[in-house]
């Protein structure tokens, strides 16, 4: 935890608290830039006006008028600030000559940092030819080649290289052929944002390479600057190569990621438990990591008897070296900006006020960066620390309550005072967890859409072991550096606490009681939070609207949760084609609030489609699917099912015989991971209907029309299951990748017309045939694809009647069926068609 000294505040002095005051000028200023569409000129117009008239009336205008005005100038400053870091690019920046979201270019730059390696993972939802590790920096370009000529550009990229791309350190010129990739917009509802989260670390794009030799370097980085990155770079790598040496393999990438804040080495399922057991925040370098690390130099100046002003030197030195060995990534930035904000207070011999040096380290982070105010990592990391220094307020009180009264000396046995003393200790020590998990959990809740409890109990456990860890780590980080002899033995503490670490973690996260996933928080409801919790912890306001507003607060909390739990009953049934590029996931929201999931995959890495389904669900509210039906065992429509069922109850899941081919490793680990969680597995062939689940209403019908029960086919996409949805007098037919002689039997049934049916295989020219648009005569044709030309295709099989929409162009295609039997249709990404 962070420990900021507390400047005694009295109730009838106010505590000034001008830093904090500033920053959340600035911050207004810089969240109407973000979201309302303001040009420059204005914002530079407005400042300069309101700085000329605080000159002129300065002298005369009263205090309350001075403070408004200079209140709107900082508004004003931070949307300019912003304005320029987030909007404004060079006129020779290289997105601008991208004429597509995809181009071949040849690029001349330098590399920002030392490349990182992203290990792939083997797993059995990922094809084998897919598992290749790839080779990530950020390239910083200077000139792009056009018809032979080296032209002048500016702006960074995200490199990215398929293998490992070797001899190539930071500040080095490289010449690059690759593929630029222009970032796409959410495509789906709660989609990420991979647009915006470039754009936060000023990149323009991503430059994509199938291979190293497509990476040539031109010369080696010179200067000074160059030279401090690569030692900086040499030392990280002297510290990962020491884990590597010795430190078991399971626990290296947690000892990464708590000492050097390199999280490249974890996998999604060690992330997972870190997020399921409530302490994710113990692998984030925080007060915490640089309040050891100082501490343990602190000692050492101590016992070498160095003066005031030596410790002071030595103390910020360690911590701005250490800012620079992890790369200074907001969390980190914060912790050392308190620290060293702290030390030139006690330095000058000033009190320090918390929330005072709060703002004021916020303050300097958005001003060098800020698309910081807007990273959840930064905003988890300062509202924590907001949650330490209003708890210092209840620690005083309930030291003072257990106090004893010095003139009525009371004797008591050693065990009982021993027994109080590790009492007062939890006490106190679940009290500030408590206002951590407390203040963090809103934030948690609408960016991770997790509740953890456990963490509550389980993190102030922890903080002593972490702190073992980090004291034993650093330790062995320094006399493996100094001396490498020596470094196995004081790796053995080292190791073992880690593995205590990793199965305490395993532990809580294994625990059914100790963490849940929650649907979307509304926006609304969470400014409304903090607004409230602002007021009622008295960072703002006076001391006599804390009570009024810590009611408040609790009446909110209970409106929120009572708003999340009511069930959505709709009459209307929804069906929404997602957006999973070269794959398949349709979601059925029915009339009777039941939810359907029909195939669930995507072509290449299973966890890509397992994200991207959890997202719309948790935007649409959905907090259980009923059934998932999966259509074939191909790999793209089921590879992120088993994946969705570790955040997601499913109560049954629904598969033809032909499916449970079972010398394919991806069906062999989805019946297990069902067989795990307690989810049936039920066989459906033609002429079912889905009833035994209770997905059935007299309203809508949903049927099985392929294939049947004694029909088999050697090829994967034939047997695909063919599911028929009516309500309202219409009609919805979900084709998977039903081809060949599959599809051949399904055109031999007889059948009313379809007004919504899905393109099968994703719209590929041998499985839609003129004869499927003249049997089925659909009004509206939907394909699941990434290939954004087959729209043409289908037009031209179809006819000039019918309405196609791929989600290549239209991300996320949602259907809705009131009773009344009106189709209406509706695409995520209205612009990118006419």
């Amino acid at each position: 935890m962070d420990e900021i000294p507390q400047q005694v505040e009295s109730p009838s002095v106010p505590v000034r608290r001008p830093a904090l005051v500033a920053f959340a000028c600035l911050a207004v200023g810089m969240v109407l830039d973000r979201y309302v569409p303001v040009e420059l000129v204005w914002w530079l117009a407005t400042l300069g006006l309101l700085l000329g008239i605080c000159l002129l009336l300065g002298r005369w205008a009263g205090g309350r008028v001075l403070t408004g005005l200079l209140v709107l100038t900082l508004i004003a400053a931070g949307g300019a600030r912003h304005h320029v870091a987030w909007q404004v690019r060079a006129p020779d920046n290289i997105a601008l000559f991208a004429s597509g979201n995809s181009q071949l270019m040849q690029v001349r730059g330098y590399a920002l940092e030392a490349v990182t390696r992203d290990e792939a993972e083997h797993s059995a939802v990922i094809p084998a030819w897919m598992q290749l590790d790839r080779s990530l920096l950020p390239l910083r370009c200077t000139a792009l080649l056009d018809r032979g000529e080296w032209i002048p550009v500016s702006g960074d990229v995200r490199l990215e290289v398929n293998g490992h791309l070797l001899d190539v350190a930071a500040g080095d010129e490289l010449i690059v052929l690759g593929e630029f990739l222009r970032p796409l917009p959410p495509r789906n509802p709660g989609g990420f944002d991979f647009a915006a989260y470039l754009r936060a670390r000023g990149q323009e794009g991503t430059l994509r390479c199938d291979h190293p030799l497509a990476v040539q370097k031109v010369s080696s980085g010179a200067g000074l600057w160059w030279w401090g990155i690569r030692q900086r770079d040499r030392l990280r790598a002297s510290c990962l190569e020491l884990m590597r040496q010795h430190l078991s393999p399971d626990v290296q990438p947690v000892a990464a990621s708590l000492l050097l804040g390199d999280r490249t080495q974890m996998t999604d399922d060690v992330r997972a438990e870190f997020a399921e057991s409530g302490t994710m925040h113990l692998l984030a370098i925080s007060g915490l990591h640089v309040g050891i690390l100082i501490g343990l130099v602190y000692v050492g100046c101590r016992l070498f008897n160095a003066g005031i002003g030596a410790t002071t030197f030595i103390l910020l030195t360690v911590a701005l070296g250490y800012a620079t060995l992890t790369i200074a990534r907001p969390p980190v930035l914060r912790a050392v900006l308190l620290t060293i904000l702290m030390l030139i207070a006690q330095l000058r011999m000033r009190p320090a006020q918390g929330l005072n040096l709060l703002g004021a380290a916020a303050l300097i982070l958005v001003l060098w960066h800020p698309g910081d105010l807007f990273d959840v990592g930064a905003q988890l990391s300062f509202i924590a620390v907001w949650a330490i220094v209003a708890s210092s307020r209840w620690l005083q009180q309930w030291q003072h309550q257990y106090e004893w009264d010095d003139d009525l000396p009371i004797e008591r046995s050693k065990w009982w005072e021993a027994v109080r003393g590790w009492g007062s200790y939890l006490g106190q020590a679940y009290l500030v967890t408590g206002a951590i998990w407390f203040a963090t959990l809103p934030l948690t809740m609408a960016w991770f859409h997790i509740v953890a409890p456990v963490g509550v109990l389980i993190n102030v456990l922890l903080i002593p072991l972490t702190a073992v860890i980090l004291a034993s780590g650093f330790l062995f980080l320094a006399v493996g550096l100094l001396m490498p002899v020596a470094a196995g033995w004081v790796a053995i503490p080292f190791d073992w606490s880690l593995q205590l670490l990793h199965h305490s973690v395993d532990w809580c996260s294994d625990a059914g009681w100790g963490h849940w996933y929650v649907s979307q928080v509304p926006g609304w409801w969470l400014v409304g939070f903090y607004l409230l919790l602002t007021v009622a912890w008295r960072l703002w306001g006076h001391a006599s609207l804390a009570f009024p507003a810590r009611r408040l607060l609790m009446l909110w909390l209970l409106f929120g949760l009572g708003w999340g739990l009511l069930p959505r009953n709709c009459s209307d049934l929804r069906c929404t084609f997602i957006a999973v590029g070269h794959g398949n996931a349709v979601l059925l929201e029915l009339p009777d609030g039941r939810n359907l999931l029909y195939d669930g995959g995507t072509f290449g890495h299973g966890g890509s489609a397992t994200r991207t389904i959890e997202r719309v669900l948790w935007d649409r509210g959905v907090q259980r699917l009923d059934a998932v039906l999966v259509s074939h065992a191909d790999m793209d429509h089921f590879n992120g099912v088993s994946g969705l069922v570790d955040h997601i109850p499913v109560g049954s899941l629904f598969v033809a015989r032909s499916f449970l081919d079972f010398r394919q490793e991806g069906v062999v680990n989805l019946c297990d991971v069902a067989a795990s969680r307690g989810i049936p597995i039920r066989l459906v062939q033609a002429g079912d209907e889905l009833a035994a689940t209770g997905l059935v209403d007299p309203a809508y019908r949903l049927r099985i029309q392929h294939p049947a029960g004694n029909w088999h086919s050697e090829e994967d996409n034939a047997n695909s299951v063919v599911l028929l949805v009516e309500f309202g007098g219409k009609r919805i037919l979900l084709t998977g990748d039903v081809e060949g002689p599959g599809l051949t039997e399904l055109l031999q049934q007889p059948t009313e017309p379809i007004d919504v049916l899905m393109a099968p295989h994703h719209g590929s020219r041998n499985s839609n045939p003129s004869e499927l648009y003249e049997w089925a005569s659909p009004q509206f044709v939907v394909a699941s694809t990434s290939d954004a030309a087959v729209a043409s295709r289908l037009q031209e099989r179809a006819g000039e009647d019918v309405t196609i929409w791929t989600t290549a162009q239209c991300g996320a295609v949602t259907v809705t069926i009131p009773a009344s039997g009106e189709l209406r249709t509706e695409r995520f990404l209205k612009s990118l068609l006419p």
